[in-house]
């Protein structure tokens, strides 16, 4: 049977949706902390293709906000890990903190 997260309620909570062609094509969502970056908590997709561009579009998104950087946090044991850490190191993330449990990655804007 699915497991069914606990709600999560956070200020300040930003919801970036991705919609190249006028329709959403998904969405980046995370909050921004006392120092100015912004930690991505989840991407989604809504359809095949558009990942990269989209991570391309928040990027720009977050530098026209202000922020000074992008964080994001990747557990180890999430089975996509290692694909999510090479793309985000594509995107010119890199790492900042050692830890046996997640990857650590920033972009620094």
């Amino acid at each position: 049977m699915p497991t069914v997260a606990v709600g999560e309620y956070r200020e300040q909570r930003v919801v970036w949706t991705y919609s190249p062609d006028r329709w959403p094509a998904g969405l980046i969502s995370g909050h921004g902390d006392s120092e100015g970056r912004f930690h991505i908590e989840h991407v989604v997709t809504f359809r095949r293709g558009i990942l990269l561009a989209m991570l391309r579009a928040g990027v720009e998104a977050a530098r026209d906000e202000g922020f000074a950087a992008l964080v994001i946090t990747i557990p180890v044991d999430f089975p996509p890990a290692l694909g999510l850490l090479r793309l985000a190191r594509r995107l010119g993330f890199e790492p900042y903190a050692s830890d046996p449990a997640a990857y650590h990655v920033v972009r620094w804007l």
